[in-house]
Parts: C-alpha cells; sequence; structure tokens
C-alpha cells in the first residue's frame, strides 16, 4: 500500500510538472525505425460495382434508351433498371413504385403474379433495351428488357415490358418465346422497329433443348401493334444464338435497288466482333397480323438472287492501326442503325475503347468518324473522351448515348446537317461510385497522413489474375482463364531501375516498392491502376512474398530486430488458389517475420468467403494459431465502405507504428551528486486512444549513468509491483461538480 501511494503522489506531482524533466535519451524516441508497410489492393472487375449506398451512381450499366420526355432507363449488370432524369443528373426516386431500381419479383402483382424479376450478377450480361409507344393495350411508351440468366433450375431467360414509371407491364418467357413452335429459349439481344406504321420486336437466342440437336439458335418476332406473334426458322444459324445486338432496316427506307424483290427490310446483327446482314421477309395471316423473319436459309436466299448472309469483317484487333479507322470497322459489340439514315450504323467497340459511326455498302462498313479512348476517368471535356470497354449505344435524331463499365452513361450530339458538330461529348450521367474508386480515395487519405510519413514507409501494388496485357478473361497461356487453371508467377523479380516488379501489366504490379518516399508515388500510381478480369489470390501472395524476399530488395534491416514489416491485402471477394497463397502468406511471416492483414472491402461477400477465405487468411498472416484465438493472431478487417476503409486503416497503420514501446521523457529525482533516481512511463497503443503500459523506476549509478538492471536494488517495475498486491486501493476523480477530492 505504501508504494501504491507513492506512485499515486509521483504522478499527481508529474502532471503538475513539479518534477524535474531531461530530454529523451538518444535512440529512445518514437518512430525511430519506420515501419514498413505494403498495401495490395484487388483490382479485379468485381471492384467495378457501386458502393452501397452511393446515390446517382450506376453499375456497369449495359445498354440505355431514351424516352420521348429526354430521360433514360439504363440496364446494369447488377442492380436491375434506373431511371436517369436529365436535367439534372439525378436518378428518379419514384422510379420503381419508389424502390429507385427495378428489380422485378418472382410473383409480380402488377403482371398478373408472372414471374418479372432481373437476377443479379453474372450469367446475365447482356440486357439489351428496346422502347414502343404503340403497343397494343398500352398507352404511352413501353420498355423492353432482355433478362439472359441462365442457369441450372432457374426460368431460362425471359423478356420484360415496364412502363416508364417502372411498373411491369408484361413478361414474355422462356415457354412464351416458343410462339407455337413449341421451342423457346434463353433471349440473348432485342430491338424495336416500327415498320409500316407498327412497332414489331424482333428478340434471338439460343438454347440447348436436351433433345440431342445441341444449342441451337431461336428467333421470335411480335407486332406491338396487332399482337401477333410468330418464331422464325433460324435453327442452323449460330449467329443468333450469341449476337449481343441485332437491329433492323424499313425496306421503305432503304435505296432502291438495294432489296431482290418479295423482301421488305433488313437485319443486322453483331458476332465476335463481325457484323452480319440477312434479309427481312414479311408475313401476313391475312386477318392484319404481320410480322417480319430474318431468312438464313441457303436455298431461299439464292432463289431471291442473294446469297445465304453477308457479312462484314473487323479489319483489325488493334484500334492502333489506321485501317480500322479509316478503312473499315473496329471489332463491333453493338450496333445500331441511324433511325434518319439507315445507311449509317453506329458501333460501340469494347476491344478499343470507341464508338464508330460507319457508312453502309455491298461489301463494307467505311468509317466516318470515330470517338474515345481508353481511360477510367470520367470525361470531362469532348477533347478526351474516356471509356472502360464501352456497351450499349442508343440513337435518336438528336442524340447518341454510350455506356460502359467506369461505369458511366454518356452523351454525344448526332448532327445530320453539320461534321463539325458531330459526335461532340455534351454530358455524363451516373459518376463515379465503383467500390474501386472510393478504396482509392481511402488508401490516398492514409499514405498522405502526415502523422505516419515519418514513422511508416509505404509502398503499393494491384493484383487480379493473368500475367499478359490482355484485361478479359482469356484462357491463352499468360490470360486470367489460364492462371485459374494454373499457377501463374506474378512477380518475376525486382527492377531497380524501374524501381517495380519486373512483371508489370494492367493484371499486376508490384508499382511502388516501400521507401520514405512511397506516400508522395503512391497517389499517381493508383489514379493509374486499371481493372481486369480474374481474383487470384496468389498474386498477391507472390508479390508479397516474393517482394521482401527478393535480394535486389533492402527494405528490412538485419540490424533491426524491432522493426516492424507488414502487409495489408484489400479485396471484395471470391479469390481462387486460396490455399496455395495461405502457405506463401504463412511463410512470409515465419521467414522474413512479415506479417499480413486481410482487409474484407465491400458488402455483399458471403459470410462463408469471410470465414473460410478471409479469416483463415488473416491467420496465416498473423498467428500459428489455426483458431485465431491466440492474442497474435488478427482478424479479418471489415470495411463495407469507403470511410470504413479509411478510418479502419487508419487505426491499424496507428497500431502498427506504436507497436514498438513508447515512452515518455525520464523525470528524475534529486541530483545525480546524490545518487537519485529515474521514473519513467512507457506504454503500448491498442486503438481508439487506449494504451497499456507501466512505470520504471531506475537508480542513477554515480558517475550518472542510468543502471538498467531490473534485479538491482532500488530498481522496480509498476505493473509487477501492483499485481503482486493482494489487495489495494484504486483512485479516481468523481463525475459530482461539486466534488473537490479524489
Amino acid at each position: 500500500m505504501k508504494f501504491f501511494k507513492f506512485l499515486t503522489i509521483f504522478l499527481l506531482i508529474t502532471i503538475n510538472q513539479s518534477a524535474f524533466s531531461k530530454p529523451i535519451p538518444p535512440g529512445s524516441g518514437v518512430g525511430d525505425i519506420p515501419a514498413n508497410i505494403l498495401i495490395l489492393l484487388d483490382s479485379s472487375d468485381s471492384m467495378a460495382r457501386t458502393i452501397s449506398g452511393v446515390d446517382d451512381t450506376i453499375n456497369q450499366p449495359r445498354d440505355v434508351i431514351e424516352l420521348s420526355d429526354g430521360n433514360v432507363i439504363v440496364s446494369q449488370y447488377d442492380g436491375g433498371l434506373v431511371k436517369f432524369l436529365t436535367l439534372t443528373g439525378e436518378k428518379d426516386d419514384s422510379f420503381a413504385e419508389g424502390n429507385v431500381n427495378f428489380m422485378g419479383s418472382t410473383s409480380d402483382p402488377n403482371c398478373g403474379n408472372q414471374d418479372s424479376s432481373i437476377s443479379p450478377g453474372p450469367g446475365h450480361g447482356k440486357m439489351t433495351l428496346g422502347v414502343s409507344s404503340k403497343v397494343l393495350g398500352h398507352n404511352g411508351e413501353i420498355v423492353f428488357v432482355v433478362d439472359d440468366y441462365d442457369d441450372t433450375g432457374s426460368p431460362k431467360g425471359k423478356v420484360i415490358a415496364i412502363d416508364t414509371s417502372g411498373k411491369c407491364v408484361d413478361v414474355i418467357d422462356h415457354d412464351e418465346l416458343a410462339a407455337g413452335s413449341g421451342k423457346g429459349f434463353s433471349p440473348e439481344a432485342l430491338t424495336i422497329k416500327n415498320i409500316a406504321g407498327d412497332d414489331h420486336l424482333f428478340v434471338s437466342g439460343g438454347y440447348d433443348r436436351g433433345d440431342g440437336d445441341g444449342d441451337r439458335a431461336y428467333f421470335y418476332t411480335k407486332n406491338l401493334t396487332s399482337g401477333k406473334t410468330m418464331s422464325c426458322d433460324v435453327y442452323d444459324s449460330n449467329i443468333f444464338k450469341v449476337t449481343p445486338s441485332i437491329t433492323v432496316a424499313d425496306g421503305g427506307t432503304l435505296s432502291a435497288g438495294t432489296l431482290p424483290a418479295g423482301y421488305d427490310g433488313l437485319l443486322y446483327a453483331a458476332s465476335r466482333g463481325h457484323i452480319w446482314k440477312y434479309l427481312l421477309k414479311k408475313f401476313d395471316d391475312g386477318a392484319g397480323g404481320i410480322t417480319y423473319c430474318p431468312i438464313t436459309d441457303p436455298t431461299e436466299n439464292q432463289a431471291a438472287g442473294g446469297s445465304n448472309k453477308e457479312w462484314y469483317f473487323y479489319y483489325t484487333y488493334k484500334n492502333t492501326h489506321p485501317e480500322c479507322l479509316t478503312k473499315k470497322h473496329c471489332r463491333a459489340y453493338h450496333i445500331q442503325l441511324d433511325p434518319n439514315d439507315s445507311s449509317i450504323m453506329y458501333i460501340t467497340s469494347t476491344n478499343h475503347n470507341l464508338f464508330q459511326k460507319v457508312k453502309i455498302s455491298n461489301t463494307v462498313l467505311t468509317p466516318i468518324n470515330v470517338k474515345g479512348q481508353y481511360n477510367q476517368e470520367n470525361t470531362t471535356s469532348d477533347a478526351n473522351v474516356n471509356f472502360y470497354t464501352p456497351m450499349g449505344i442508343h440513337v435518336t435524331s438528336t442524340n447518341i448515348w454510350v455506356t460502359d463499365k467506369k461505369p458511366s452513361i454518356q452523351r454525344f450530339t448526332k448532327n445530320i446537317t453539320s461534321s463539325a458538330s458531330e459526335l461532340t461529348w455534351l454530358s455524363t450521367f451516373g459518376g463515379k461510385g465503383r467500390r474501386f474508386d472510393g478504396a482509392i480515395r481511402a488508401i490516398k487519405a492514409v499514405v498522405s497522413d502526415t502523422t505516419f510519413t515519418s514513422s511508416a514507409n509505404f509502398g503499393y501494388g494491384y493484383w487480379n489474375s493473368g500475367i499478359g496485357t490482355n484485361p478479359n478473361r482469356h484462357a491463352s497461356g499468360d490470360g486470367g482463364q489460364w492462371c485459374y487453371s494454373n499457377s501463374c508467377d506474378y512477380f518475376h523479380g525486382w527492377d531497380s531501375v524501374t524501381e517495380r516488379s519486373v512483371l508489370c501489366n494492367v493484371n499486376s504490379c508490384l508499382k511502388i516498392g516501400i521507401s520514405n518516399q512511397g506516400y508522395s508515388k503512391i497517389p499517381e500510381a493508383l489514379e493509374t491502376t486499371s481493372l481486369a478480369w480474374g481474383t487470384d489470390a496468389l498474386a498477391f501472395a507472390e508479390l508479397a512474398s516474393d517482394y521482401y524476399s527478393d535480394p535486389a530488395v533492402d527494405v528490412i534491416d538485419p540490424q533491426a530486430p524491432c522493426q516492424l514489416n507488414y502487409v495489408i491485402v484489400i479485396s471484395d471477394g471470391e479469390w481462387i488458389h486460396h490455399d496455395q497463397a495461405a502457405i506463401k502468406i504463412q511463410n512470409l511471416r515465419t521467414s522474413r517475420e512479415v506479417k499480413t492483414l486481410v482487409v474484407a472491402y465491400g458488402d455483399g461477400i458471403k459470410p462463408t468467403t469471410i470465414q473460410n477465405k478471409f479469416d483463415k487468411m488473416a491467420i496465416a498472416g498473423s498467428c500459428d494459431d489455426a483458431t485465431g484465438a491466440h492474442k497474435d493472431c488478427e482478424k479479418t478487417i471489415i470495411a463495407l465502405t469507403p470511410e470504413e476503409l479509411k478510418t479502419q486503416l487508419s487505426t491499424k497503420v496507428h497500431q502498427i507504428i506504436a507497436e514498438r514501446i513508447s515512452f515518455t521523457a525520464p523525470s528524475v529525482t534529486a541530483t545525480i551528486q546524490e545518487g537519485g533516481s529515474l521514473y519513467q512511463a512507457q506504454f503500448n497503443y491498442e486503438q481508439h486512444q487506449e494504451w497499456q503500459g507501466t512505470i520504471l523506476r531506475k537508480t542513477l549509478n554515480p558517475d550518472g549513468t542510468v543502471n538498467h538492471d531490473p534485479d538491482a536494488v532500488g530498481n522496480w517495475n509498476a505493473a509487477e509491483k501492483i499485481k503482486a498486491q493482494t489487495s489495494r486501493n484504486i483512485w479516481t476523480t468523481l463525475p459530482d461538480a461539486s466534488a473537490s477530492y479524489i
């Protein structure tokens, strides 16, 4: 008890600064050996998903349609349909009965309890749109969308019709698409065209009926004005089962001599970069039921003086080749004819990150104009129009709308009288609401925090799947799909000249090595990081382990056992090669004493994924207890939003740089000549400004040096003394404002 009373009195004296203090001795300050922290960010395509809770953003838009009032409806990879008010650039909060997003329902009361649901995520990548104001039984405009979701045990896709307020009005399901043929199918693309005063819906797709005939093409057409439906015989066509886009030319708008006698239009389909052309034939039941079908039968085409089909080959894969831009069209994805001129076509090219205006002739599509370049930043002026994988395109009499995966919807002029203002960029809708952009902001904020710059050296890298330069899903020897099936090498050594990993491309790169200048270089590196396909855990594991182990990298100081070395992995989903990566992360910890922290970023990550992948990787990177119960074990860091990511990263970096023991300046009693003693407070930072620590008393030798021997007479540790007490009093202030005592 005497000791504790002494300690209390000592603390009070120290607080009142009545003790004689001296500067901190050399080597005893905080952060004299900065911690090394390598941040590895998941750059897979899934990081383009919209951040939860961010308004007026879109999630990888697939297609867009303009309504008569100038507003647009957009189909999304994950999030159904949304409506944008173009005057304000905001989403229509009243759309879909106040739900903002139309996701439909498995039993939609607005559609006679039909299944109008739009399944989110993988499996329905196209979602093409069309609009008609002449639908039998309905007033106003009706929007049609393909839900091509095709999964075992689920309905095999459908066409959903909604009004402009976002209410379902009809569903054309898999079986109804049979239209009397008995052969329902999974729709892939649709278009709507007014021919001779009636609006016609055209739907193409494919399906393996399990009859031994394999995956076949099917085609459905409906006269929306009369209600007449028909199944078209395209059974032997490979194009219609896979095309993402079709567009129709009314024969009445074509130049004389363009069509053989007895045919009433043309239908174009994009497939594998090429564009295919088919004759369109009218079928009249004699009772006003007129429909149109593309002709794919070779015999009939030849009898009509034509060929089976005519196609336009894209000229080259690379948009840098001038002939792709001047002689033939680039690799096509979505296509649409100009509603004012059927000899003009507009094309999006996902591979080339642009869209084109081309002139149609019998043998070639001649480029007239082109717009776009690869960049994941939002377009802010017509001088630099940025696209990241442009998808859908919609053309009106005055506007051209293009969607891409940044995500954004961009509007351009369509001026048929003046080439000077043709394809001028006007505006961007949707903005940046990707998880990836939120992660970039959070990391920038942390590494730029001046409280860390002297106590932590940062490095940065990104990773997904694949070791080649193609960001798409490729099964070749260096593609993302290849690395899913094989174990790829993601590092290839350290280049001391460029100061980055030898392997450095869109798929993976350790872009900024750990250094005291890392904080100033990382922001720019973040801005130039792109997304690509796949999530391979071996990528981050090899970047981390090979970097810290490379002889050309000298960030670990073997003469500083108190130095702390960390890897922080940030990811949002399901990675492959977990077990192999966990072994590498564990070996990095045991052989190089480098700990790995794991951040699960974004909502929607399955609990089983957290438990089986994130949690186990966090254990492999921090401790030897497989249960994760040991005090050394780090838990998965959960950050649902960019703000949470910033907070969690800041807290963890605070813990890392304060993990080495910290202490106050010593207070020395009496004088050195009289022997004297030194009192020193030591503490370890925990989190949220909480800490644990002790007070040490050390005697001074006659020559003025400190006696550090803990067993020397007169030396003690307050924590040990207090723990050894069988009972004690704890003094504290009271909340009573009138109390004048402690």
